[in-house]
């Protein structure tokens, strides 16, 4: 993929994102490269992934390794 193409990809892809955090992270790794920011980190957005993610733990919304690379590997194709 050439670097408009992946420009293009990239674009349309952060056009689809809902989530405040993976726009904070994409914003702070392209202002600032890596590491990520000591804010994104302690963000409340971050507090909130992850009381979502230990809420799906505990109601048994989870996936194997595999579908989820599945999954990703759809959404990526997209």
């Amino acid at each position: 993929m050439n670097q408009t193409d992946l420009k293009n990809e990239i674009h349309s892809k952060l056009d689809a994102v809902k989530d405040d955090l993976v726009l904070e992270i994409v914003y702070d790794i392209l202002a600032n490269g890596l590491p990520i920011s000591e804010d994104i980190l302690k963000s409340e957005s971050l507090n909130r992934a992850i009381d979502r993610g230990l809420d799906d733990i505990k109601n048994g919304r989870v996936m194997s390794d595999e579908q989820a690379n599945k999954e990703i590997e759809e959404w990526l194709n997209k």
